[in-house]
């Protein structure tokens, strides 16, 4: 088969998603070449692509992409003493192939239907994943809920919602995991079957997830909501700014679980970012009259969007609102 390398390369980017750093079921560090596609599965999320190179077997994808990554121009595949064979000018490589897929990629069935996603729905997923949980013991939580209009997420400290413009058909639970990788891969289509939720874009590409059958608590988050009315908080101007210097310092194993504390006090606030190697903190006077300081952590991207979105926010006891245009946002302050 040949190739351009960079179209080869961008294909096997997209597929790496779902495989695994470590062997966590036999092949899941490799690509699966079958039956004109390249596969990933990890048991978790699967990701698929046409690629018909005219051959089949298992190929470890982290060595594949690494040659891939350093050479251009035209390449050549073909297998070659049960490897992989790729030539490319004057670079030759040879990658270890297994010939019997045992990795369970038949276990994911791709419907042949997907209905196209609504507009603005990728925008709605990235603004409810902040609030989502990463405790396993409530999976639930740990999904961005959609359901005819709404979009939601609760960690049971904060929680988010947001609503598209037109409606989804079915229930849709989408783990915290898969969210960064549908942006990435810019899907504009659906399906959902047998408990996996499929999403498409147009090159082909196809991302599958496992989902949860269980009934999202939406009834309860929506009663957070109502708050009363308050004591407002007119956010300076330059808080945007504030938070993009300060979340520098701000760290987390996954990127949807970064924080920066805001402290607001009458009359003055202050944005810190603290993470293992350091911490940084900005203070400017604030609109607030209320007699109770008040303090709250929030993701500093999530914090830096809502500025831009001609942001409000309410204190009522032990909670803080912020709303926006098209989304509102709970969370407990920190005591």
């Amino acid at each position: 088969m040949k190739i351009e390398v960079a179209e080869l390369t961008s294909i096997l980017q997209a597929v790496a998603k779902g495989t695994s750093p470590k062997d966590i079921l036999e092949q899941s560090t490799c690509f699966i070449f079958s039956d004109g596609e390249v596969v990933s599965y990890n048991d978790s999320v699967s990701v698929s692509h046409p690629l018909d190179v005219g051959f089949e077997g298992a190929v470890n994808a982290a060595k594949l992409l690494g040659v891939l990554e350093k050479i251009s121009g035209t390449a050549i595949l073909s297998v070659k003493k049960g490897s992989l064979s790729l030539k490319c000018g004057k670079v030759e490589a040879s990658v270890k192939m297994e010939a019997e897929i045992l990795l369970p990629i038949q276990d994911v069935e791709i419907p042949e239907e997907f209905r196209a996603l609504p507009k603005g729905f990728l925008a709605a997923l990235l603004t409810c994943w902040p609030s989502t949980s990463a405790d396993m013991t409530r999976e639930i939580l740990t999904c961005v809920h959609i359901k005819d209009k709404l979009v939601e997420s609760c960690d049971n400290f904060r929680a988010t919602r947001t609503f598209l413009k037109k409606s989804i058909k079915g229930d849709l639970l989408i783990p915290r995991n898969v969210i960064a990788m549908l942006n990435s891969l810019k899907v504009d289509a659906y399906a959902a079957e047998g408990g996996w939720l499929h999403f498409g874009n147009p090159a082909g590409c196809v991302i599958s997830c496992r989902t949860y059958s269980a009934e999202y608590p939406t009834k309860e988050i929506s009663a957070l909501f109502d708050i009363g009315e308050g004591t407002k908080i007119t956010f300076p101007q330059e808080l945007g700014d504030m938070v993009d210097r300060v979340g520098i310092m701000a760290e987390a194993v996954f990127d949807q679980d970064r924080k920066v504390t805001v402290t607001v006090s009458e009359g003055s606030i202050r944005v810190k970012g603290e993470g293992a190697l350091g911490w940084l903190t900005e203070d400017r006077k604030c609109s607030y009259k209320g007699k109770q300081e008040v303090s709250f952590s929030i993701h500093p991207r999530f914090l830096q969007h809502a500025t831009e979105r001609n942001m409000e926010a309410v204190v009522e006891s032990n909670r803080l609102k912020i709303t926006g245009e098209g989304f509102e946002h709970i969370v407990g302050l920190m005591v």
